[in-house]
């Protein structure tokens, strides 16, 4: 499977180091760093790894990226955002879904995820 499916990429200034697979949100205009919580406003994911101050590719809309996992986590999990822009699975209302797993793994792995960015709402 390839990396990256049917998604676009944009390119971005990044505001810190930042590494493959990772969920991104915006820091200053027209620039990016890793995600670090649930409730962050990510745009997408990292399509590359970039010393800060570099351009970043960002996968963004829908489609099929690769992400890193914070955990382990089953084929179908909903994710969203955790410490450094990994995978982590979602908790609750009010967070920032960023897609869902197509493959399990642990905590280190990439693997694809369905990239489909969204807020959580209560039940």
């Amino acid at each position: 499977m390839a990396r990256y499916e049917n998604c676009s990429a944009i390119s971005l200034g990044a505001g810190e180091a930042i590494s493959i697979a990772r969920f991104v949100d915006v820091s200053a205009a027209n620039t990016v760093t890793m995600g670090d919580a649930a409730t962050d406003n990510i745009i997408g994911v990292s399509a590359e790894a970039v010393a800060s101050g570099d351009t970043v590719a960002v996968a963004v809309g829908s489609g099929v990226v690769l992400i890193e996992l914070g955990g382990t986590l089953a084929a179908g999990a909903i994710v969203e955002c955790g410490t450094d822009g990994v995978a982590v699975a979602s908790a609750g209302a009010g967070d920032i879904i960023g897609g869902v797993l197509l493959e399990g793994g642990v905590a280190g792995d990439l693997v694809p995820m369905v990239l489909n960015i969204q807020r959580r709402f209560a039940a």
